[in-house]
């Protein structure tokens, strides 16, 4: 728990300090990206705990209507848990490719809803395009490392174990 309370507490100073790209004032999603590595690497139990608590900060901290940053993290962590952990590896890789999925779905789902409350008026496609793409670039870098050093940090603290791939020398080979 003291990982995950680390891991959401930088997301959230980094999330709301770090400017957001200017051509379409796109913000770094760390918060997705730490909900992300919950839902891919552990187990279900603690992919939810991040996902609730995530949720919670994104939408405190992103100004927009409570509860769909909650809903569509809750939602990220199902699919992973009934679908992706059964066909993809557990690694950093699929976070980075969970993280660009997830990443349009939230961003999609918050431009909706705040159309729906009344808060922004229609964009154009062409900008709604391209603050998608930027978007998704920014997913994949920021997914891989937070999931690098949440690992890190679960490996210092014990919560995993070093990765063991092809039975090689780890923590793990026993």
């Amino acid at each position: 728990m003291l990982v995950m309370f680390v891991a959401v507490t930088l997301a959230s100073v980094l999330q709301e300090l770090v400017p957001p790209v200017s051509p379409f004032s796109v913000k770094a999603p760390w918060l997705l990206a730490v909900c992300v590595y919950y839902a891919v690497r552990r187990e279900w139990m603690w992919s939810v705990a991040g996902a609730v608590w995530c949720g919670v900060m994104q939408d405190g901290l992103g100004g927009i209507p409570y509860g769909v940053s909650l809903f569509v993290f809750c939602l990220i962590v199902c699919v992973c848990v009934f679908f992706v952990r059964k066909q993809m590896p557990d690694n950093t890789v699929t976070c980075m490719i969970v993280s660009v999925a997830g990443g349009v779905i939230v961003e999609t789902s918050q431009y909706v809803m705040l159309l729906v409350s009344g808060e922004y008026v229609a964009l154009p496609s062409i900008y709604l395009l391209g603050r998608v793409m930027v978007f998704v670039a920014l997913c994949l870098p920021v997914a891989g490392v937070v999931a690098g050093v949440v690992r890190l940090m679960d490996v210092v603290s014990g919560n995993a174990g070093f990765e063991n791939e092809n039975e090689t020398f780890g923590w793990n080979a026993c």
